[in-house]
Order: C-alpha cells, then structure tokens, then sequence
C-alpha cells in the first residue's frame, strides 16, 4: 500500500504536484543572469506530472512533452510570438470546406485554447454543429452520428508534409479520453508551409490520411478526415501553427486566416484576412 498523503494545517490532504509551481521559479533564471543558477528549478514543473503517474504511456508522452515545452520557452527565451507583432510569412486557408465552428481557441487570454501551455496557445479547435447548436444528430453515441466524423480536411496552403501518424483507433468512449492511446494527439499531419512554420492538424480519422512525408500539397487538396483518435472526447479537428516541426519543443504561432465567410446575426460577412476567435461560424469563401 501507499504511505497516506500528509496534511497541511488546514487539515487539507498535501499533493506533490503542488511542488509543481516551484517550478516557475527557475524561469526568472531566463530573464536575470544574477538569477542563472535558479534555472535547475524548472525541474521541479515535471511534479506536474505526478497524478499521471499510474499509466506509465500517457506519463511517459506528458514527460517528453513538459521537458519539451521548458526546452521551447528557454529557446526563445521566454519572448512568446504575440498578435500584431508576428510576421506571418503563409497565406492559410481554412482546412476545411462548410461551415464549421470554433469551438475553442483565439489569439486573446480569454479564448484561448491552452493559454499556458506554449505550443498550443493559439491553437484552434474545429467542429461542425447544426441549428440548434449540437455536434451531433440522434443520441451522439456513436461515431457516425457526429457531423465532423469523416469530414475532409484541406491543405490550408501549399507545403511540404513533414511528419505523418497513422493506425490509432479512433475513440468510441464518447464523452472521456483515451488514456491508452499510443500518442494524444492521435493520428496526426505536419506540414512546412514556409520557414519557421508549420501546420499541425491532429485527431485524425484513422486509416484517412492520403499524404505521407516528403509529398508536396497544394492548397484546398484534401488530406485526410476529421476523427476521434488519440486525446478527443468527440470527433473536432485540432489545428495549430508552430514555428518548429515537432509538436513537443515548438512554440506557437498567432496567424490569421485569408478569405473566409464569418457567419453572424444571420448574416454571412466576407472577410479578406482576420484572426479567429472561440464562438465564430465560418467557412472558406471559395466552398
């Protein structure tokens, strides 16, 4: 058996993780060299990790994924891209034809995706809802009920496909998250779009991928379809744009978006080039 959790004061029970924060403390080591030797406690962020503990894969590929994000923010030396003062160098299309819905993810604090969690910052997540605002047709129990199951996903600009994942089931435990996955971000595509950046679409259908790394894609092809593999409590495409190949060590990017349809008030607005933002009806202007 395990040795019982102390106690604060309060008589609340004590959690390692809390010795996570301890962690933040060593970042002041990046920006004051007087404080260099303080950078060992960013170590102390892997306490983070400690509830995870008891499945050894999904604790394994949060580890890889934490040690790679401290790496990411110390490359860049804690100066995070920022809205306004990035220069995007790719004119993205939406990867998707229809309307679809943002579901979570901005370039401000208050929509984004995973504001603290640095290569996902501005990062997106896509799904298609009807009328009355639901994901899903009949109960939603199972895959095929889902409008976003087996959608086509576009290239959003011509690239280079870098990195490609296949073969991971996608999730029938509708509602939770599959723990057991061989990666969370479930079958995935990473495209070079232009230097320093690049397309993550994650979730993936399984066995949809139609490219594979080294093919060349031009804009509006399709590339696989939307899905529910790996960490997806329903089938949604996850798309961020990072300035590294590797979904760990990148940071994220704030990009805007070229010719799109914004649906608001029962109006169809077009818009020549805008970031998105979390509740927004869109669609390409050319599907």
């Amino acid at each position: 058996m395990s040795p019982k959790p102390k106690k604060d004061e309060d008589g609340r029970r004590f959690r390692l993780d809390w010795l996570g924060y301890l962690g933040f403390v060593g970042l002041l080591g990046f920006f004051w060299e007087t404080l260099r030797p303080f950078r060992i406690l960013t170590l102390l962020c892997l306490f983070f990790l400690f509830p995870y503990r008891k499945n050894l894969r999904f604790f394994f590929q949060i580890v890889c994924y934490a040690l790679g994000q401290m790496v990411a923010v110390c490359r860049v030396r804690g100066r995070l891209p920022r809205p306004g003062r990035y220069s995007q160098k790719a004119s993205l299309t939406l990867p998707f034809a229809g309307f679809w819905v943002v579901e979570s993810g901005g370039v401000e604090r208050k929509d984004s995706h995973s504001w603290n969690v640095f290569n996902q910052r501005y990062a997106y997540d896509f799904l298609v809802k009807d009328e009355e605002g639901k994901t899903h047709r009949h109960e939603g129990r199972v895959l095929e009920d889902y409008y976003s199951f087996g959608q086509a996903i576009l290239s959003p600009a011509d690239g280079l496909v870098m990195q490609t994942r296949d073969g991971i089931r996608d999730n029938p435990r509708l509602g939770s998250i599959d723990v057991q996955a061989r990666t969370f971000q479930g079958n995935f595509i990473v495209i070079r779009h232009a230097q320093g950046e690049y397309i993550y679409l994650a979730h993936l259908k399984e066995g949809s991928l139609v490219v594979k790394p080294g093919d060349l894609v031009k804009r509006g092809q399709t590339i696989g379809r939307c899905g529910n593999s790996g960490h997806s409590t329903e089938p949604h495409l996850h798309f961020q744009v990072q300035d590294r190949g590797s979904f760990n060590s990148a940071i994220g990017l704030p990009v805007e978006f070229s010719a799109f349809v914004l649906q608001k008030g029962g109006q169809a607005h077009e818009v020549t080039s805008g970031y998105l933002t979390k509740g927004q009806v869109i669609k390409n202007k050319k599907t």
